[in-house]
């Protein structure tokens, strides 16, 4: 017997009818895209793709798989991570598959931090990973034991994977990071609407920590730090339908708010000294939050 696809193939008419049918009730259509062609998915009406999946559309034609739902998305992102290092981020093939998804008003959600949970294959071009490394960060004892164990062994043998790679190999994967990068600039530059995501739970993905790595890497790609901060508050905001309830700092809306000890705007690296949260307009310290965190963990 052979097993079920991974994911279902969304041929063009259907989804088309699909995201119809979503936005008629207000509801907005987010794709982890795979088994449908990603500009395919932007030209039926999805208003977010996620994980850069949409980049198998710039695979040869030669190394493209029959089916690819049937693929797990760790297989997908190994097959993307073989030929990417050879894609010219800045050739006509990007630009005219940016420039499609740019028509069908289609954002991206890159989720860079995921491709970046390759300790030792990319050098140091991953950012700070002092709160999401999951074997130092302070979340880590307040995850259920599972879980933490889950995200120390998985950042243990992609780093020990690394460690046994040829310089050839790294030399590719570095290669395959940077162009991510630089399509990822090139669609906001273009005009593009980026969002951050994390992809938590993720491999070493840490819930909220690695959002502010996130940040991080969307300025490495070339957003500015307000831009950046947008892509996790106004866009989301706006692509989700929801600027009534969140994405700005005025009345009536939700009042979540971080406040800091250091500016953002002069280093996004700034997002993560947090002096106090304040959530549903309560305020509380950090150490609170984790200290409460903790014990309901032991309770």
């Amino acid at each position: 017997m052979e097993p079920a696809p991974q994911f279902r193939p969304a041929p063009r008419r259907p989804a088309r009818r699909a995201a119809a049918r979503a936005h008629a009730r207000g509801l907005p259509v987010f794709m982890h895209q795979q088994a449908t062609w990603g500009a395919q998915a932007a030209e039926a009406g999805v208003d977010c793709l996620e994980h850069l999946m949409v980049l198998g559309d710039l695979a040869p034609e030669d190394q493209r798989p029959a089916d690819p739902g049937r693929m797990t998305p760790f297989e997908y992102g190994g097959w993307m991570w073989r030929w990417l290092p050879d894609i010219d981020p800045h050739g006509p093939r990007v630009r005219q598959l940016l420039e499609r998804l740019l028509a069908a008003g289609t954002a991206l959600d890159p989720t860079l931090v995921l491709f970046a949970s390759r300790p030792g294959a990319l050098g140091d071009d991953v950012g700070d990973t002092t709160m999401d490394n999951p074997e130092t960060t302070p979340l880590l004892p307040l995850l259920p034991a599972g879980v933490a164990q889950q995200l120390v062994s998985r950042w243990a043998e992609r780093r020990q994977a690394a460690a046994g790679a040829s310089e050839r190999a790294r030399e590719r994967t570095r290669r395959a990071w940077a162009t991510l990068l630089a399509i990822v600039g090139e669609f906001h530059r273009m005009g593009g609407t980026v969002l951050a995501g994390t992809d938590c739970p993720n491999v070493a993905i840490v819930s909220g920590f690695s959002l502010h790595r996130e940040l991080e890497l969307l300025v490495r790609a070339g957003l500015s730090p307000l831009e950046a901060i947008r892509a996790a508050t106004r866009r989301p905001a706006e692509v989700l339908r929801k600027t009534d309830v969140f994405g700005a700092v005025v009345p009536g809306l939700a009042a979540d708010l971080l406040i800091l000890g250091a500016n953002p705007l002069d280093d996004i690296r700034h997002t993560r000294r947090i002096e106090r949260v304040v959530a549903r307009g309560r305020v509380y310290r950090p150490e609170d939050i984790l200290a409460a965190l903790q014990t309901e963990r032991t309770a």
